[in-house]
């Protein structure tokens, strides 16, 4: 299946939307200023994560709400930006799902990221970037305007059509070459 399905598009989207796959560390460690941006801009904080990382971030006290990486669509919908947040160990299908939507998307820049986000997201190489360059990916209208347009751009690379196109060339040029 697709890495990323179809994902409506996000107008008037208010939220901060973080996204943590395999790394609560990282999020623990940025929640306090999280929570300080959150305040600041008068928004809030939604966290999507599996059940499992839910209950631990959970734990901890930070003031979000929480949803269920299947059901992260929902999320999208409310999200001015997103903040993506990963071991860097696998496919970014909810960065890549947020570009596809239309929301600014900052990440780490991974090997991956950096692969398949370049140009299409902000990518940061420290944490400690992460609030400068959230705060400019907020505020910057010409900068989230350019983002919006190549994350769509570069989201539309793993569409449902896209990807079963590959497939089909993939599976086509196998079956060639058996018969030989």
């Amino acid at each position: 299946r697709p890495p990323v399905g179809h994902v409506a598009p996000t107008t008037n989207g208010t939220s901060l939307v973080v996204s943590v796959t395999g790394n609560t560390e990282r999020f623990v460690a940025l929640a306090k200023d999280l929570q300080a941006f959150v305040t600041r801009h008068h928004t809030s904080l939604v966290v999507v994560a599996s059940a499992a990382v839910g209950q631990r971030l959970r734990a901890t006290g930070v003031n979000a709400t929480f949803v269920e990486r299947g059901h992260g669509e929902v999320a999208l919908g409310q999200a001015r930006c997103v903040l993506y947040i990963s071991d860097g160990a696998r496919f970014p299908s909810f960065a890549i799902a947020a570009l596809a939507a239309g929301v600014p998307t900052l990440a780490r820049a991974t090997a991956i990221n950096r692969e398949l986000l370049s140009g299409a997201a902000a990518l940061i190489h420290a944490d400690d970037e992460a609030m400068g360059a959230l705060e400019d990916l907020w505020t910057n209208e010409p900068r989230r305007a350019i983002l919006v347009a190549a994350g769509r751009a570069r989201a539309a690379d793993f569409s449902p059509w896209n990807v079963a196109s590959a497939y089909a060339g993939l599976y086509a040029d196998v079956a060639r070459r058996s018969r030989v």
